[in-house]
């Protein structure tokens, strides 16, 4: 028999629960609230998106929002980036390689981001 580690690969969630999300009657799950859920599907990890499309949230989400939630949750979630998508406007791999630079992110948590969970995940 198979043990595979389950990953949820598409996750928004914020720092608490916002007003409620335009066409249902759902906010996004806090963090804390995902790992009860989690816990309960035997999920051993999430991939962070940043919510930035104002058409589906009540408020966007930066990714100084998402980092902060993944180093809460090292164990626990990833930072998960659109970077191999060319049509994206957003370029989060330039945010990410300034983001470095200037020391709002360390080393460590860049090379997860860009390297480590690819490889982590594709070897899960």
């Amino acid at each position: 028999m198979y043990n595979y580690q389950k990953i949820d690969i598409h996750v928004h969630t914020l720092n608490g629960n916002g007003i409620k999300r335009m066409g249902t009657n759902t906010t996004y799950a806090t963090p804390e609230q995902l790992l009860v859920m989690y816990k309960k599907l035997g999920i051993q990890k999430g991939v962070i998106l940043p919510s930035v499309n104002v058409e589906c949230a009540d408020r966007t989400q930066s990714n100084e929002d998402v980092i902060d939630i993944v180093r809460k949750y090292p164990d626990q979630f990833y930072f998960g980036t659109d970077i191999c998508s060319p049509e994206h406007d957003m370029k989060l791999s330039f945010w990410l390689d300034e983001a470095v630079n200037n020391k709002r992110i360390s080393l460590d948590s860049y090379k997860k981001v860009c390297r480590d969970n690819a490889l982590e995940l594709l070897n899960a």
